[in-house]
């Protein structure tokens, strides 16, 4: 009778210490996807949504040629030929419609960047 409070002592703590490490390998995982790379875009097609800020902050500026996007990107799933002209990458899945990164190019430069679900 006296070690019936064990119990739910020890599944309080290993649900305490089980969420932890759960949140840091959560955290770490976002924080390495967050960052950039042209492996990591290319592998990691549906975690591509969690590098869109280093990309808009280091990558893609206004002014960056159409040419020099493509190569850092690579051939986008969506090209619209219409002014002004866009191209599209899918960057996430989402739960019912998928989240696509677009580029807006004015005379061939980059004026504008963002996600958009389809």
């Amino acid at each position: 009778m006296k070690r019936l409070w064990m119990l739910p002592l020890f599944l309080i703590v290993s649900t305490i210490i089980t969420t932890t490490v759960n949140c840091a390998v959560l955290y770490c995982a976002s924080d390495y996807m967050s960052v950039y790379t042209k492996e990591k875009w290319d592998k990691y097609e549906t975690l591509r949504f969690y590098m869109i800020d280093d990309l808009e902050t280091h990558y893609i500026k206004k002014g960056m040629t159409e040419e020099f996007v493509i190569n850092l990107l690579g051939e986008p799933m969506y090209v619209k030929e219409d002014s002004p002209r866009f191209i599209e990458y899918y960057i996430s899945p989402g739960y019912l419609d998928p989240i696509r990164f677009y580029i807006m190019f004015e005379d061939g430069e980059v004026v504008e960047t963002g996600k958009h679900h389809t």
